[in-house]
C-alpha cells in the first residue's frame, strides 16, 4: 500500500492525531529552533574559520618575502651594491674599505627609505637608486625609515 493512501486512511478514520504523533507542537517548534540555532552557529563557524584561514595565509604571504639573513660581504673595488627585495637589505652587512661608494637599489614594489645617523635618502620606488661615499672607518647601523624592521650595516675598514 503507497504511504499517501496510509495517510488517507488516518484522515478518514478521524482518529486523533496524537495517537500517532510522538511530539507535542510545542516539542517541535523547539527541535525547529534549536535546529535554526544549529544553523545560525554552523555559518558563523564557517564565517570564522575561513577569516583565520585568510588570516593565516596572509601572515604567511608576509613572512615567505622576507629573505634568510645574509652572510656579511665584503666588497673588493671602490664600488658596492646593496640590494633592496623582500623587505629586506641584500647584503645585510657589507664590509667596504674607506672610499666606497655603496649603491642601494630598491628592487620592491613598496617605496623604501633608508636613514642612518650618517646619511639619508628620499623615497626609493622601485627601480629607484641611492648612492653614499664612505669616507671613514667605522661601522655605520641603518634602517629603512618606512619598514623600521629592514636593518642593515657597512663596515668600513
Amino acid at each position: 500500500m503507497l504511504p499517501v493512501a496510509g495517510f488517507s486512511r488516518l484522515l478518514i478514520s478521524r482518529e486523533p492525531l496524537s495517537k500517532y504523533c510522538y511530539h507535542s507542537a510545542n516539542t517541535i517548534m523547539f527541535i525547529n529552533q534549536l535546529s535554526l540555532i544549529s544553523l545560525m552557529k554552523a555559518k558563523n563557524f564557517i564565517i570564522a574559520s575561513l577569516v583565520l584561514a585568510v588570516l593565516i595565509l596572509a601572515g604567511c604571504a608576509q613572512y615567505s618575502q622576507q629573505t634568510p639573513q645574509q652572510q656579511p660581504t665584503t666588497a673588493t673595488e671602490g664600488a658596492a651594491t646593496v640590494t633592496i627585495q623582500g623587505f629586506a637589505f641584500n647584503p645585510a652587512t657589507l664590509t667596504v674599505k674607506a672610499g666606497t661608494t655603496v649603491k642601494w637599489t630598491n628592487e620592491d614594489s613598496a617605496p623604501h627609505k633608508i636613514a642612518s645617523n650618517s646619511f639619508n635618502s628620499e623615497n626609493l620606488n622601485k627601480g629607484d637608486s641611492f648612492e653614499f661615499t664612505f669616507e671613514n672607518a667605522g661601522t655605520y647601523a641603518y634602517s629603512c625609515r618606512i619598514h623600521p624592521s629592514m636593518k642593515g650595516e657597512i663596515i668600513v675598514q
